[in-house]
């Protein structure tokens, strides 16, 4: 395939998630620029930038195909990337882009998503197209496979439909624009975490299918596993009370169940690794309240909490 990406054929419509951060200091944005210049002024690509709490820094000047969307509190991921969705209904894209702030794009990184989208786009049930996220000692953290409450990465170099529960993260990944309206957009509960595994299950439960391309790999930071100790207990509180809301609302009997009982499991795996005592502590309280509630009071809890965003 030729390196030029004819306008025709696709058109993306691209959103980047900042987090306090100012726009010259993203990876993502800066491996990105590069490509899209080579696109030499086409109409091909559109991004929009949502900034989280953004610092106060002097204004960068964007290059046209680029906008910028700030709010002063933390929105998390949703609010941008249902944002991202309206305005490429808009503008008539057919595929939505997201991206965090921390992934290094590779040099052929469009070329070969519209490569892919160019093969793949009269098969309809193709919900999205993602590439595998490595870190940099090479662990695959993304695509993975969730079965009875373990989570399993598919295996590096692996290309084509990723068959049961599959799940990837939201960055850099390319979602037909056609599916996301079907599933009614990315769910606000999951306004910061496991919104990626809330979208996902939603669009596998829907009937899409989800190409993995495991020739384009991308070093990715993962913050929960490479910062795990500068968070603070109500993050830490955040993030536990999410991941057991996604374990109630769509896993099975057997789900939670496993779920549940595999909390001790953690809290000895957390003391020996040395944790955040945070960690200890909110997890001992998670456990608690999964033992000592019923699911629907669960929910109702946790729903309650997070207010719109």
């Amino acid at each position: 395939m030729s390196s030029a990406i004819q306008p025709e054929r696709v058109k993306f419509y691209a959103v980047i998630v900042l987090y306090r951060r100012e726009l010259q200091q993203s990876q993502t944005w800066r491996t990105l620029v590069p490509l899209v210049e080579k696109l030499a002024g086409s109409p091909v690509f559109s991004l929009l930038i949502c900034e989280n709490e953004p610092p106060e820094a002097a204004d960068v000047e964007l290059p046209k195909w680029a906008e910028r969307l700030s709010r002063a509190d933390n929105g998390g991921l949703a609010w941008a990337y249902n944002a991202g969705l309206q305005r490429a209904i808009a503008t008539g894209a057919q595929w939505l882009l997201t991206l965090d702030q921390d992934t290094h794009l590779p040099t052929d990184f469009l070329e070969k998503m519209t490569s892919n989208v160019s093969a793949l786009s009269k098969r309809q049930e193709i919900a999205a197209i993602v590439p595998q996220l490595i870190s940099v000692t090479g662990e695959v953290y993304s695509p993975f496979f969730a079965k009875l409450g373990r989570e399993r990465a598919v295996s590096r170099g692996f290309t084509g439909i990723g068959r049961g529960d599959l799940r990837a993260f939201n960055s850099a990944a390319l979602l037909r624009v056609s599916w996301l309206e079907k599933i009614g957009g990315y769910p606000s509960l999951f306004w910061l975490d496991f919104l990626d595994h809330a979208t996902f299950r939603s669009l596998r439960e829907a009937g899409g299918e989800i190409w993995i391309d495991g020739q384009l790999q991308l070093e990715h930071h993962l913050s929960l596993k490479e910062e795990r100790h500068s968070m603070n207990e109500p993050r830490i509180a955040k993030f536990l009370q999410a991941e057991s809301g996604l374990v109630d609302l769509y896993g099975s009997f057997l789900d939670r169940w496993l779920y549940t009982a595999r909390l001790p499991l953690r809290l000895g795996n957390q003391w020996r690794r040395g944790d955040n005592q945070f960690f200890l502590k909110q997890t001992k309280l998670l456990l608690l309240q999964r033992l000592t509630t019923r699911r629907r009071q669960r929910l109702a809890a946790w729903m309650e909490s997070e207010r719109p965003r």
